[in-house]
């Protein structure tokens, strides 16, 4: 123990230095590599006794002295994400109006399969790319900026009468919608991945998984807090029989606002790789994101993604509009939904650190649970059409399930597609969950409610089974790599293990 203090103590003095003396913009290549994390101690207090070792972990973590580099960087990673994700709350208060500022008719749902098209065909096409040519800040930037225009769009719309001449402006906001969401988000979980890997070098104790869990509980508190934030408060403003276009054009002028305030975040990666041109450098990630197709570990972990699109999907286009609206009133809608978000917001951070102390498969049990509620509520009780309010029970599962997702989900990702997959890796988790809605949204033109609640009852069921399949293919691979010693002393065997142990 003494020798513990004085090297915390050592390292502390050494290492103290403020924000803005430290230089230290390293290579994006060199910060990720490091996301790979520590594999031994950790796994063995695990294996040990998870539970205790977990509870006796996380009271160190939380008695440990940071560093003034450590403060100033999370101070930062807190201030990018409040930014981006009150851009991005924005968004999504407006589109829960939309049915009741645009006029009634398919103008809206048309807008709806424009956005989830474009967002899938983004993350397929470009947004890995994109974010490796121009850096996390720069492509958090564009997407940000994508979504200000959307909204100035959508103020234009609320000033034209119903028409032909309304679809153009809406159809082109939401086009930029799509694509601003695919940026942004790919993005924020790189910037996510990198800030982790700089703080975990601040810490005598934390891993760089440790750090990503609590990262990612971080980053889906503000995605879900600022969702409750400005659906609530879009309702008050509402209240008070503003008109439309003055609520859009306050939404539209903090965007903007947030969207410049954003510009002070520092960044954490270089804007081209090390050794390579930015041509290069995109053409790589472009084949990386296909490639990483090949790394069954994706699929297996994407049935989180794909249960939460689907569901989510259900709710927004048939729980919503005929089961609450009916039952408790259309105002109803905007209650329920912002319940969704505050339960999600204040289980985020406590499932974060089950998933950074206790493992990832107890949050991921607890995930699939969650989402399981929304089917099982409705196939087999009555609560969605005789319970009044007793419907928000429905609701605290899609949060709880929504907390699982944004966070603990988004961070396992950093720790199963470490160093050069990262981009790519992060890139087809906004692929996944877009292209699994979109397709949602089209089945429920053509499929029954009872096939698509029992599909998304059957896909939560599996969520379990797949991930601890993802997680032993891990742990090999993970063996084969201590197993086969790297001789030639370059990155290029640990660049391609994962795709080599592809064929055990």
């Amino acid at each position: 123990q003494r020798l513990s203090c004085c090297a915390m103590l050592n390292l502390t003095i050494g290492r103290t230095v403020s924000f803005a003396e430290t230089d230290g913009e390293q290579p994006e290549s060199t910060i990720r590599s490091r996301t790979a994390g520590s594999k031994g101690t950790l796994a063995t207090l695990r294996s040990a006794a998870p539970l205790s070792a977990g509870i006796s972990r996380a009271v160190t973590i939380a008695r440990l002295q940071r560093t003034d580099r450590h403060v100033a960087w999370l101070a930062n990673f807190h201030f990018a994400a409040a930014m981006a994700f009150m851009v991005k709350g924005i968004a999504v208060a407006i589109l829960g109006y939309a049915p009741v500022i645009l006029p009634s008719g398919p103008i809206v749902r048309v807008g709806s399969c424009v956005l989830w098209l474009t967002l899938s065909l983004s993350c397929f096409l470009g947004a890995g790319p994109l974010v490796s040519k121009l850096g996390v800040k720069r492509a958090m930037l564009v997407g940000l900026f994508c979504f200000d225009a959307f909204y100035v769009l959508f103020a234009i719309c609320t000033l034209m009468k119903p028409g032909v001449a309304q679809w153009v402006p809406f159809m082109l906001g939401m086009f930029l919608l799509g694509f601003g969401v695919a940026i942004m988000m790919t993005a924020i979980s790189l910037y996510m991945a990198n800030v982790a890997a700089i703080l975990a070098e601040e810490s005598l104790e934390e891993t760089v998984d440790e750090m990503t869990h609590h990262l990612g509980g971080s980053l889906a508190v503000w995605s879900l807090g600022t969702e409750v934030f400005f659906k609530l408060a879009t309702g008050a403003l509402e209240e008070f029989a503003l008109p439309s276009f003055l609520v859009i054009a306050i939404w539209t002028v903090l965007a903007v606002l947030c969207t410049f305030l954003f510009m002070l975040v520092r960044d954490t990666s270089s804007w081209s790789k090390a050794g390579t041109t930015n041509d290069d450098a995109s053409a790589s990630e472009v084949r990386a994101f296909f490639r990483l197709w090949r790394d069954p570990k994706l699929w297996l972990l994407g049935f989180t993604n794909f249960t939460f699109a689907f569901v989510d999907a259900l709710m927004i286009n048939y729980v919503n509009p005929h089961y609450v609206a009916p039952m408790l009133g259309t105002s109803a809608i905007g209650v329920v939904t912002a319940v969704a978000s505050l339960v999600g917001a204040v289980l985020a951070k406590p499932y974060s650190l089950f998933g950074a102390y206790l493992g990832d498969s107890f949050s991921m049990l607890l995930g699939a649970l969650s989402f399981a509620v929304v089917p099982c509520a409705i196939l087999f009780t009555n609560i969605a059409t005789e319970g009044g309010w007793w419907v928000l029970f429905v609701y605290v599962g899609l949060g709880s399930g929504r907390a699982i997702t944004e966070g603990v989900y988004r961070a396992m990702f950093a720790k199963y597609f470490p160093g050069r997959l990262l981009d790519a890796a992060y890139a087809n988790f906004t692929f996944q969950g877009a292209a699994v809605e979109t397709a949602c949204n089209f089945a429920q033109i053509v499929a029954s409610k009872d096939l698509l609640l029992y599909t998304s009852l059957t896909l939560a069921a599996a969520t379990v089974p797949m991930y601890f399949a993802a997680d032993g293919l891990h742990k090999r691979e993970e063996g084969l790599k201590e197993e086969s010693p790297n001789e030639s002393g370059d990155d290029s065997n640990t660049d391609n293990s994962s795709e080599a142990t592809n064929h055990v």
